[in-house]
């Protein structure tokens, strides 16, 4: 039978939340906004049509995830052929407009 030597030193300390302190990144400025909208005059509707654009797609795909279960636990659950079918048709539409905000 091996035996396994004992350590010399005592266990590392495990601290929950503790980061190292970087240097090279600092908090979001408001100027450092200000400034990127400033040079972004230019192209204010391309700017704002994807600024939509990425709100919308952080909204569906949480909305897929709650349609799924709400799908699930609903009409699946009820054992109702009809329900379902007008719920699958609503998760493919949803589906659907989350692949037309992605790829816009």
């Amino acid at each position: 039978m091996m035996q396994r030597p004992h350590a010399s030193t005592a266990p590392a300390k495990l601290v929950l939340g503790a980061r190292p302190a970087d240097p090279d990144q600092r908090p979001l400025d408001v100027r450092v906004v200000r400034r990127l909208i400033a040079y972004t005059k230019p192209y204010a509707r391309k700017r704002n049509w994807l600024v939509l654009m990425v709100v919308l797609r952080a909204l569906q795909f949480p909305a897929l995830g709650w349609a799924t279960a709400a799908i699930l636990g609903g009409p699946i659950a009820a054992r109702d052929a009809h329900g379902t079918l007008i719920a699958l048709a609503g998760l493919v539409a949803l589906a659907a407009s989350t692949v037309c905000v992605l790829h816009s």
